[in-house]
């Protein structure tokens, strides 16, 4: 599932870039958490933004936007309970947990001190507010992603869609 997962986001990536700068499974990104002597590697890593330095390894430095796990027998518990609260304190701002027992998809979307948890609906589709709308000009084409800061202006609409892969299960 977790290929499948990847495929959509290498799909996604490449029909809007500028959007995604980098996808990592667990062998290819990790993420270092505070105040512990620890890392995760989730099953998949998103990363909005390049990193923050030049460095051949930057996981000590630059924390995913979005962080998928698909939970399994023996992950459910940390999937769930432990891991939720270590992603808040590390920055990450959208968790999503992608459960074939119970054919859901649950995201975990930071608000402020916690997380607003959202269970996905038959139309598997999730919207977050992340970025204003561009401005739209009569005549002229869509410029792109533009810089905000460390974060960017997405070109198709007023919030992100996150296509829950869900009928992969």
């Amino acid at each position: 599932m977790v290929e499948y997962i990847r495929d959509a986001g290498a799909i996604f990536r490449r029909s809007r870039p500028g959007i995604i700068n980098y996808v990592g499974g667990a062998a290819e990104a990790k993420l270092q958490l505070p105040e512990m002597q620890s890392e995760r590697r989730p099953d998949l890593s998103i990363y909005l933004n390049p990193p923050p330095t030049e460095d051949a390894q930057p996981w000590d430095e630059w924390v995913p936007d979005i962080l998928i796990e698909v939970v399994s027998a023996s992950s459910e518990h940390r999937d769930y309970e432990i891991k939720p609260p270590e992603y808040h304190r590390a920055g990450v701002k959208l968790y999503g947990i992608f459960d074939p027992f119970l054919r859901r998809v649950i995201a975990l979307n930071r608000r402020g001190d916690s997380w607003r948890k959202t269970v996905l609906g038959e139309d598997r589709v999730l919207t977050t507010p992340r970025a204003p709308r561009p401005r739209e000009s009569a005549g002229r084409s869509n410029p792109g992603p533009r810089p905000i800061g460390r974060s960017r202006v997405h070109p198709f609409g007023q919030v992100d869609e996150i296509r829950a892969v869900a009928n992969a299960f």
